[in-house]
């Protein structure tokens, strides 16, 4: 069995965009989350609680020098119980 590492800050995500899901899945070798996580209370990046607060502060930090607002696509942070 051979063993490889990807890496993927050197993929042009922007090439791959436009493909399926499932099909890029395949192609890296990602299962979908499973029911037995999802009934567990992981969530995706884009429901409440997909993002942490240091990658919300990471987000705005980087936007606030190019003048831009942060828009986190509807990510928030867990609140907690």
């Amino acid at each position: 069995m051979t063993e490889h590492s990807l890496d993927f800050l050197g993929i042009d995500w922007f090439e791959l965009a436009s493909r399926p899901l499932d099909e890029l899945r395949q192609l890296f070798a990602i299962r979908p989350k499973s029911d037995a996580a999802r009934q567990a209370g992981s969530v995706g990046p884009w429901e409440p609680g997909g993002i942490s607060e240091y990658q919300l502060a990471a987000g705005r930090a980087l936007a606030e020098p190019e003048g831009r607002t942060y828009d986190s696509h509807g990510a928030t942070v867990a609140t907690r119980g």
